[in-house]
């Protein structure tokens, strides 16, 4: 039998074996004895009666591992013994009894590796050995322990090689004491045994530092008056190289920005070399380089900046150190007397001159201490001493330095006479009469001015201006007296009021006004009235005593009437003195006289500017009837009628009292076009269409006969109105407008009042208009009740914009008017087209001859500009008085002077409606004033002269500049509201958008991963395999795709062969789908590092659908033959749909995933 047993080494043991042996035999019971046959091994011993095998010493792993023994046991004591043997095994367990020794010494080094070392280099290689023996103790590894903590190195573990695995830098580690640790065991073992070696490695400097000048930029502030020299130092520069050696020497030299050889280097000094002058140059910017020794050398730049700080070398010099200048004593406050001009050859503060009053500063004037301008800065009066002024202007630079004579400039000021004072009238309001009917030339009174000034400024000169009462009175010029001019008739005008203005003969003209009021005296110069003048009555003889007759009336034109009477006495009937009713006095059946004839005088009375009594008379004749009846008509007949009634509708009955028979009816007159019509039976209809707006009433005379001899005939007039029915449209006149209006709505944002008309009265003719155009609503309005078209938010400049305008009427059923009123707006800039007229009047007066203004003007630019035509833009008041008063006495004292703008377009082709999409030129301010003024003071030129002028008082033309206070669009309501509804808009629209956007990437990133590659660290000495990936599953047509972090190329491989002309060779690589990607031009695609390619080739039928998404597509036709294709465009139904379907292309899909490591 065989034994295997295990004994560790180097122990001693009493027992190790003891074997278990019998006999069979039955017969006897033989004695076993144990024994190791010779040549055994010498370590063990057994007992010969037991079999007990002990170790005898210790047994050595190093020097045998297994040791082979044989027992034998044998019968004694009996004839015939027998014996067995048993094999033992014993194997030796080592124990680790060693430390390893490092070989031939366990410090290494010093080794020296320069910083720039490629990874992968050899620095050393360690030895340690172990006196163990076995792969399990006696076979030493390698590791780093310490020294290494940002892992440069990397030590083989069998082979002790230690290698660069990261690039060195020596000027953040210098020197390296690795600890190297050599191990026996498994380091998870408990008896493992280690030792260390130390590895010096000092990283030996490499010139890849650039020097740096620190800081990279000096700013230095250096006086113009400072020493210079080699030892002047203006700055110690500081320079810094990370090498060491002659590496880290530096030198420095001036590269540019030192043309005048200013300055210098010194060692690493920036000294100056030579004196600066601010004046001549206030800076510099000085270029260095800086250079270290090393091979090859380094270098940078950086820079100096010099300013030069001035130094306050003069004083200031005056132009001139005396003037003499004269300006009018009615200078306003503000005005330029005097410009001093000094000149410092310093800049800066040295160099900034301020300006003053030296002396005695007379409180008049005024001086700007920067410009040195001298202005007006109280009243002037050229009568009241002193009338000149001595003022001494000094100039004093940032310094204080002020030279005594050359920096002082003595001005002489005169001060001129001017016409300051205006004639002066004793009365604003002045009292006059004259008696109606004098003669033409009869002088009524005088007015008086006078005037403070003298000579020409106090020659006064009076003028009538203003109303129609021009024609009936004059003014003597020079005297003043006032002269009738036209007969005069007081039951016309009862009072006049006459606008008269005083004016001097200076220059320019002063003028003041006054008002006449003009009482015109009543004479007694008309004869009275009396109605009826002749009038025939019969009155029945069986009319009572005072029974009235008849009424008359009278009216006299100068004074009331006094009394009636008759010029001879009747006894039969009588006369009321003041009311003029005639009356029986008697019965008149008793009178045998039946026709009675009277003269009525009536009587006025005196006025008490005049006595006379006038007369007049009328003829009264009376015939008495003694019949018995006469026809009476009775009832009220004043008839309404609608306009829209039937016609042979009965409209009224004439009714009489006493009805005779065979009584005939006609309708005698009044009955325009025969509307109406009588029957036998005294029934009026109607027999035409009846029209209140052609005809609006009439006045029927009826006539009523009986067949009596002689007949009786009574008469009736007959009120007949008609009332309106709704029945005409509103109608526009005139229906299409052209005009203008700012763009920003100032000054006057009424563009223009349409104007229509309804034939119809009452309720049916009242007005009211809308916008048609509802997309302008927010930029103009209507007036509702006046037609009055404005501008309610600022329009967009230089724009024509087309309105329709509609009107309705208030009757029931509302009409509206069949055609609306077309309008054309054009807005304008007025600064760029407006000019001003400044005038010496009112408003009110100017809006009295405004249209003869415009006209005139229009005269005088049609002189260019043959069509042209003049707008009024708007009036402004200003502050001042008015020259010209108006006919109220309260406005005469309020009225302020009035600024009138106009523009002009350059011709009238657009008034036309069939022209509506010409252009609307504007004539410029330039244009404008090129024809009215003489100098840029806008001073009128002889065309704005004249007679026809002198009326407006124009003292200039100048362009009009837009206030800048004016309001903005957002100040007004609607601007404001258009504005939020325009943000929301807007941010509604960026929210769809930033919707759309994210729901885009998400499909965009939610794209299956065709492919990944793992990326070994760099810090890896040893590449690990490149790892493949089998894309075939999501890429039928691409086998595999390969990337080498190395080259950084993606290779691909494809199943089927794509052609060769667009790929070159079945492998292609990242760059080369770039190009052919990059080649489009109807799409700018660019290609990501970490995109997926996928490339097929196929026919266009394949692309429809699957391609749509992220596909761009290129006919094969279209493949150059330097492997790129010419043009790539989107997969489209349309592209697909018009290629034949057996067309092969290439398809180039783009595929984003998240970025690979370094991929």
């Amino acid at each position: 039998r065989s034994v295997t047993l295990t004994i560790p080494e180097g122990i001693r043991l009493a027992s190790v074996y003891t074997p278990s042996c019998s006999d069979a035999d039955k017969m006897a019971s033989p004695i076993l004895e144990y024994s190791l046959p010779l040549g055994n091994h010498p370590a063990f011993g057994i007992n010969s009666s037991t079999g007990q095998l002990s170790l005898l010493q210790p047994l050595d792993y190093e020097l045998e591992t297994v040791i082979l023994l044989q027992i034998v046991v044998e019968e004694t004591g009996i004839t015939s013994p027998r014996e067995t043997s048993i094999y033992l095994r014993i194997n030796v367990d080592p124990v680790n009894e060693f430390d390893p020794s490092f070989q031939p010494t366990n410090s290494y080094g010093v080794y020296y590796i320069p910083e720039d070392a490629v990874t992968g280099t050899l620095v050393t290689q360690v030895t340690a050995t172990d006196t163990d023996r076995g792969l399990r103790d006696g076979v030493v590894s390698y590791d780093i322990t310490g020294g290494d903590p940002q892992g440069y190195f990397w030590i083989d573990e069998t082979f002790g090689e230690i290698r660069i695995i990261r690039q060195l830098n020596r000027e953040i580690f210098k020197d390296y004491n690795l600890t190297i640790t050599a191990t026996d065991s498994s380091l998870a073992s408990a008896r493992a045994r280690s030792a260390t070696a130390t590895v010096m490695i000092v990283i030996t400097d490499v010139n890849d530092h650039r020097p740096q000048l620190i800081p990279s930029l000096y700013s230095l502030n250096v006086s113009e008056g400072s020493a210079f020299g080699p030892a002047v130092v203006l700055a110690h520069l500081i320079v810094q190289d990370k090498d060491e050696g002659n590496n880290s020497i530096t030198t420095i030299s001036i590269v540019s920005g030192n043309d005048e050889n200013k300055f210098g280097i010194s060692g690493h000094d920036f000294i100056l070399r030579d004196q600066l002058d601010y004046e001549r140059t206030s800076f510099y910017e000085v270029l260095l380089e800086v250079t270290d020794y090393g091979q090859p050398p380094l270098r940078s730049s950086g820079r100096v900046r010099v300013k030069v700080l001035p130094v306050n070398e003069a004083a200031p010099i005056m132009d001139k150190n005396s003037a003499d200048v004269t300006i009018p004593e009615n200078s306003q406050l503000g005005t330029l007397v005097y410009h001093a001009k000094a000149t410092d050859p310093d800049s800066e503060s040295q160099g900034q001159i301020t300006y003053s009053i030296d002396g005695n500063n007379p409180q008049e004037f005024i001086i700007n201490p920067t410009t040195g301008q001298l202005f007006v800065n109280g009243p002037l009066d050229y009568d009241v001493q002193p009338n000149t002024f001595i003022v001494m202007i000094r100039a004093t630079d940032g310094a204080g330095a002020s030279d005594p004579v050359l920096s002082a400039v003595t001005l002489r000021i005169n001060l001129s006479d001017v016409n300051d004072n205006a004639p002066k009238f004793s009365s604003a309001v002045v009292n006059m009469s004259v008696a109606e009917n004098v003669p033409i030339g009869t002088q009524m009174g005088v007015i008086k001015a006078t005037d403070a000034d003298s000579g020409e400024n106090g020659r006064v000169t009076y003028n009538l201006i203003g109303n129609n009462s021009n024609k009936y009175f004059s003014v003597d010029p020079v005297s003043g007296s006032v002269y009738t001019a036209s007969l005069i008739d007081y039951e016309i005008n009862q009072v006049f009021y006459l606008s008269v203005t005083a004016h001097d003969n200076g220059k320019p003209s002063l003028v003041s006004n006054c008002l006449i009021k003009a009482d015109i005296i009543n004479l007694n110069d008309n004869d009275p009235v009396i109605s009826p003048q002749d009038f025939a009555v019969v009155v029945q003889d069986t009319s009572p005593v005072g029974e009235t007759i008849l009424t008359y009336s009278a009216s006299d034109m100068d004074t009331a009437i006094s009394v009636f009477s008759f010029t001879q006495p009747n006894q039969n009937f009588e006369i009321e003195p003041t009311t003029g009713v005639v009356r029986t006095k008697v019965l008149l059946g008793q009178e045998t006289v039946k026709i009675h004839i009277m003269y009525i005088e009536v009587k006025d009375l005196p006025t008490p500017a005049d006595p006379t009594i006038h007369t007049a008379t009328a003829t009264l004749t009376i015939q008495v009837d003694s019949r018995d009846e006469i026809l009476v008509i009775t009832g009220d007949y004043n008839i309404s009628v609608s306009e829209d009634v039937p016609v042979n509708k009965i409209i009224f009955r004439v009714s009489l009292v006493n009805i005779s028979q065979n009584v005939a009816y006609a309708i005698t007159d009044g009955n325009t076009d025969d509307v109406f019509s009588i029957d036998p039976e005294g029934s009026v209809q109607v027999t035409a269409p009846l029209d209140r707006e052609t005809v609006p009433s009439y006045q029927l005379t009826i006539q009523v006969t009986d067949q009596q001899t002689p007949p009786r005939i009574s008469e009736l007039l007959v009120d007949v109105t008609l009332t309106d029915v709704n029945d005409n449209n509103p109608l526009f006149l005139p229906d299409f407008y052209n005009t203008e209006v700012a763009y920003n709505g100032e000054c006057n944002n009424v563009i223009t009042s349409t104007t229509s008309t309804d034939a119809d009265a009452g309720k049916n003719s009242e007005l009211s208009y809308y916008l048609l155009t509802g997309a302008y609503n927010y930029l103009f309005e209507v007036d509702e009740t006046s037609g009055e078209i404005r501008l309610r938010s600022v329009a967009v400049p230089s724009v024509s914009y087309k309105l329709e305008i509609a009107a309705r009427d208030g009757g029931e059923p509302t009409l509206i008017a069949t055609r609306p009123a077309r309008m054309r707006v054009d807005t304008f800039v007025p600064s760029n087209v407006v000019i001003s007229f400044r005038l010496g009047i009112s408003r009110i007066t100017f809006l009295s001859q405004s249209e003869t203004f415009l006209s005139d003007l229009e005269q005088v630019i049609r002189t260019r500009y043959p069509s042209a035509v003049v707008r009024l833009w708007c009036i402004e008041e200003y502050e001042g008085v008015a020259v010209a008063p108006t006919i109220s006495v309260r406005r005469l004292l309020a009225d302020m002077p009035a600024d009138v703008h106009v523009y002009a377009l350059k011709d009238n082709s657009t008034n036309s409606e069939d022209n509506f999409n010409n252009v609307k030129e504007f004539l410029t301010q330039g244009e404008l004033l090129d024809l009215v003024v003489d100098n840029p003071q806008g001073d009128p030129n002889s065309n704005m002269k004249g007679s026809q002028w002198d009326y407006y008082n124009i003292t200039t033309i100048s362009p009009y500049s837009e206030p800048t206070s004016s309001a903005g669009y957002f100040d007004d309501r609607d601007g404001m509201i258009v504005t939020i509804i325009s943000i929301l808009l807007a941010l509604i629209l960026f929210a769809l958008m930033l919707f759309l956007t994210l729901r885009y990437c998400c499909k965009w990133w939610s794209t299956p991963v065709v492919a990944k590659k793992k990326i070994e660290n760099e810090n890896s000495v040893k590449p690990k395999k490149e790892k493949k990936q089998n894309l075939s599953k999501v890429f039928p047509e691409v086998n595999e795709v390969k990337h080498n972090p190395i080259t950084d190329m993606v290779k691909f491989h494809s199943k089927s062969s794509f052609d060769s002309d667009v790929i070159g060779h079945k492998d292609g690589n990242l760059s080369d789908l770039e190009s052919l990607i990059r080649m489009s031009p109807s799409s700018n695609v660019y290609l990501p590092r970490y995109a997926v390619i996928e490339l097929r080739n196929q026919t266009i039928d394949d692309v429809d659908g699957y391609y749509q998404d992220h596909s761009y597509v290129g006919q094969m036709s279209d493949v150059s033959t330097h492997g790129k294709l010419k043009a790539l465009t989107s997969v489209t139904d349309s592209n697909v749909s018009s290629t034949a379907s057996s067309s092969k292309a290439i398809v180039v899909t783009l595929k984003r995933q998240p970025p690979f490591n370094n991929f």
